[in-house]
């Protein structure tokens, strides 16, 4: 399976470092394309392997763009509120996975009597359990 993956990771880090020298349309600079690439080659990253590194990867890719400094760079992304807002969600999602309360609110939705008359009552307490998990985070 990990040799699936290796043609994506070279397509990907390809476009990330060099579509910036691919003739760019009009109305787009080369910095735009480069800009274009990054973030092409990191979706295929974060689709088909994953969002921890290939983030990172972005980031540093950006300040390689010559009209982006690496202070605003960083500045517009672990500086931003919405970092801030992610990393504590995650955080908390993370401490309600260790403890069973998220398995309990799930089977208390699902295994009621209710649940079990049919499948939309099933299906509709199924997603209020997703919900009610949500407000809670």
């Amino acid at each position: 399976m990990r040799n699936r993956k290796i043609p994506i990771l070279l397509f990907a880090l390809l476009a990330i470092f060099f579509f910036r020298f691919i003739p760019a349309p009009t109305g787009l600079n080369a910095d735009g394309m480069q800009v274009v690439g990054i973030f092409l080659g990191t979706l295929l990253l974060w689709i088909f392997v994953g969002i921890d590194w290939p983030s990172l990867l972005c980031l540093a890719a950006l300040t390689l763009v010559p009209v982006l400094d690496p202070e605003q760079v960083f500045a517009s992304s672990f500086g931003n509120e919405t970092f801030v807002f992610l990393l504590f969600t995650f955080m908390l999602t993370y401490a309600l996975s260790q403890t069973s309360i998220i398995k309990r609110i799930a089977l208390a939705f699902i295994t009621s009597k209710w649940a079990q008359k049919g499948a939309w009552q099933l299906t509709l307490l199924f997603l209020l359990s997703v919900f009610t998990s949500g407000a809670l985070i």
